[in-house]
């Protein structure tokens, strides 16, 4: 019996699309600092993904041992993907607020690093599902202020908000793939990180 050729193999693009390049080419209809902002949700998305992938090696199962501001237990992986959120984005310098499932409060950014933009997100959503290897996802939208966040009250007023305000939002599955889909308002692109360069094609 012959061989013949997978169905399934297709020649790898050598001009792909990545995520980088369609926000770099969307600069001029944006802000820059909004580009500068994705990039970093594009990063923590990265890093949340290996996380989830490599949870059971590294002890990443199981409850954390607190709850979060909903009432959910909350777990080991939460934890850490609340934290990439905070590294990843507090040091853009295009943050002001973010909103957090795993936050009691509201985080102000000090005014040294503070941005125009209030990120609301689930850092890890369905994490309930790790222990039995089922996708887990990021959830996030994204608001402008144009004002100075020094008291929570403020901050909260600027999170507070219709979702028509929203300036972009999105979400990012953890599954057999990983799949980040962003929308600036004006249709919806999904794209699908390739391992093996380290990008999100669209």
């Amino acid at each position: 019996m012959s061989a013949t050729p997978s169905t399934f193999s297709e020649p790898i693009s050598s001009n792909p699309v990545t995520l980088t390049r369609h926000l770099l080419n969307d600069d001029l209809k944006h802000d820059h600092a909004l580009t500068v902002l994705m990039a970093s949700i594009q990063l923590a998305c990265k890093t949340i993904s290996q996380a989830v992938r490599k949870a059971g090696i590294a002890g990443l199962y199981g409850l954390h041992g607190s709850t979060n501001a909903t009432g959910d237990s909350v777990k080991k992986l939460d934890m850490l993907s609340n934290e990439v959120f905070v590294n990843c984005l507090t040091y853009s310098r295009e943050l002001s607020v973010l909103v957090s499932e795993e936050l009691e409060e509201p985080l102000i950014v000090e005014n040294s690093l503070q941005g125009n933009y209030c990120v609301c997100t689930d850092p890890l959503d369905g994490s309930s599902n790790i222990d039995c290897n089922v996708s887990t996802g990021t959830i996030y939208g994204i608001f402008k202020t144009n004002v100075a966040q020094d008291s929570e009250a403020t901050a909260l007023g600027s999170v507070l908000r219709p979702g028509r305000e929203l300036i972009a939002a999105g979400y990012c599955m953890y599954g057999s793939s990983t799949q980040l889909v962003v929308t600036f308002g004006n249709g919806v692109n999904g794209f699908t990180l390739d391992p093996s360069i380290g990008e999100f094609i669209l």
